[in-house]
């Protein structure tokens, strides 16, 4: 598995040549992003309504990178919903580096 991490949204042009552009790319920041314009909570409350806030949805990093490589013609690009944060909060698994 490579990982790229970037500061800027730009993709890091060594890998964007060296990953074969059918391979499963996934991508995710803290937020995660999302192109919908409303809030949906889950759980005993559940409630969706709208957010004036999201009015074109929630940018992030990681929705950026996922636009950028899609224009470069990769085919399976799959964005992380709800980011990392989320991912944590559901009590899926993180490895951190032990350095």
């Amino acid at each position: 598995m490579s990982t790229c991490t970037m500061q800027e949204t730009r993709i890091c042009s060594a890998y964007r040549f060296c990953w074969h552009r059918s391979k499963q790319v996934i991508v995710l920041c803290s937020i995660g992003g999302t192109l919908l314009t409303y809030v949906e909570r889950t759980g005993p409350k559940a409630k969706r309504y709208a957010d004036p806030e999201r009015m074109f949805g929630r940018q992030s990093r990681s929705l950026k990178a996922a636009y950028e490589l899609q224009e470069e013609n990769f085919t399976n690009v799959t964005h992380l919903k709800g980011g990392l944060n989320d991912w944590i909060h559901e009590g899926y698994p993180v490895n951190e580096d032990e350095d």
